[in-house]
């Protein structure tokens, strides 16, 4: 018996913007970076996309400055954002609609990208305006090293409450089918069963047919492979080692709130004590938090 990863995290729960706005760790100002100045723009729907700002590792807040007006004149700005610079996709917390007076508006980008850059469209009349991008950074000596505790607060997080608090890939293995009808997979949430296997006496590998051999149970917790109504477990799962193979995907999406919270306090404790042990109170205070969320009922696993 085991469980294994087989594809590990590939993005983080926790970024190194929040991580550095948690820890407040930035420079001695702000970078403004100006992304678009435009002077005049023709009568009705002209649209004018700026330049994209790399924000990796910054807090990044978008400005939009708007000088004179003509008669009638709107504008509305929206922030795309992107990975890696190519393709772009709307921010949902980043709009501001039918700006029709001089003024200046302020979003924070709370987003989790690294590219973000700015698309205006006039309508009526022409209007003098600017959207800039203020970029508050850290310290990019630190950021390899708050990188590490991420990833190391993350894995002891799952250890704790034996959770997977980002996606990634697991696999199961089993000596024999249980006498009950269903398997529970740890680490939840579960999010997609990919394949369950089977090996005879010689080896041969038979892969089992979802909805009519089993049934994914992404609602429970933890997750389950289940049979199917009158179903029964298949025989022939007789290799003397690990025969049985449950390969699936778990881990929040979005991680709660909650455990984000708990996430960043571990981070902090570690970039505190990152040149001495962590003292036994703060680690129990840790885990106290983590225990609230551990799935305690999952008895196959430490």
């Amino acid at each position: 018996m085991y469980l294994k990863t087989i594809t590990p995290v590939a993005t983080e729960p926790l970024t190194l913007t929040e991580v550095k706005r948690h820890l407040r760790i930035y420079d001695d100002g702000y970078n403004d970076t100006q992304t678009e100045t435009i002077t005049t723009r023709a009568v009705s729907a002209s649209v004018v996309t700026g330049s994209s700002v790399d924000i990796l590792g910054c807090d990044a807040t978008v400005f939009a400055n708007v000088g004179i007006v003509a008669a009638g004149g709107k504008l509305d700005v929206v922030i795309h954002e992107s990975d890696d610079n190519i393709t772009f996709a709307l921010w949902s917390g980043g709009t501001f609609t039918q700006i029709s007076t001089a003024s200046q508006q302020l979003k924070q980008y709370t987003g989790g990208k690294r590219y973000i850059k700015a698309i205006a469209t006039i309508t009526v009349n022409t209007i003098t305006f600017g959207v800039n991008v203020a970029k508050l950074a850290g310290d990019p000596t630190d950021d390899a090293e708050l990188l590490n505790m991420i990833t190391r607060a993350r894995e002891e997080g799952e250890e704790i409450t034996r959770l997977s608090f980002a996606p990634q890939t697991l696999e199961k293995a089993i000596d024999t089918f249980p006498c009950i009808s269903y398997i529970e997979l740890p680490r939840p949430p579960l999010t997609s069963i990919t394949s369950v296997k089977i090996y005879s006496s010689t080896g041969v590998e038979t892969t089992l047919t979802p909805t009519t051999q089993y049934l994914p149970d992404t609602d429970s917790v933890p997750g389950r492979v289940v049979l199917p109504y009158s179903g029964s477990w298949p025989s022939g799962a007789d290799y003397p080692i690990n025969p049985i193979k449950i390969r699936y995907v778990a881990g929040y999406t979005t991680l709660p709130q909650k455990l984000k919270n708990i996430l960043l306090y571990h981070v902090g404790l570690l970039y505190k004590f990152r040149d001495a042990a962590m003292p036994e109170l703060e680690r129990q205070s840790l885990e106290r938090m983590y225990n609230f969320y551990r799935v305690s009922w999952f008895g196959g696993e430490g």
